[in-house]
């Protein structure tokens, strides 16, 4: 039987790339192995593929400032996006401690109302509508706005 690296087959397949027989050809192995190896799994990669050719089009014609600007900016909301999941498992932890060191009806409520509240914020909760058109509460016409800032080194000279 000839030796193959099941990752990297599947790596590629992933992708949804390749076909059965240029996965075959590719990683040296039979059709019929590369076909019971990769059956009903998904090509999970597939879209990431799609849109990497995508940026790559898009930003093909711009020139380096636009492009460290643009840098910058996805460095920035990754960051934003690591801080919000770091806050939210923390206050997850809270939650969790409160519930089951309290016999409070207030502290369970509280505890219920903040945890929709944070499935709101990381848009798991489907039964609201995105956070997009979450604009103004028509009950009491209050506008809740949450800013996050990160300090940049510039901030912290001032």
């Amino acid at each position: 039987m000839p030796r193959y690296n099941k990752e990297a087959l599947l790596a590629d397949y992933y992708t949804g790339l390749y076909t059965v027989r240029e996965l075959s050809d590719r990683h040296g192995i039979s059709k019929s192995t590369v076909s019971n190896i990769t059956k009903g799994i998904e090509k999970k990669n597939a879209d990431i593929v799609d849109k990497k050719v995508s940026i790559i089009q898009a930003t093909k014609d711009l020139d380096g400032q636009e492009l460290d600007a643009i840098d910058r900016a996805v460095q920035f909301k990754s960051a934003l996006l690591g801080d919000i999941e770091r806050f939210s498992n923390r206050a997850m932890q809270k939650a969790n401690d409160l519930i089951a060191n309290s016999d409070s009806g207030q502290d369970f409520n509280a505890v219920i109302t903040g945890v929709d509240r944070l499935s709101i914020l990381n848009k798991i909760n489907d039964r609201h509508a995105p956070p997009a058109n979450i604009q103004q509460n028509t009950q009491n016409n209050t506008v809740a706005r949450v800013t996050f800032r990160r300090a940049t080194k510039a901030d912290r000279d001032d």
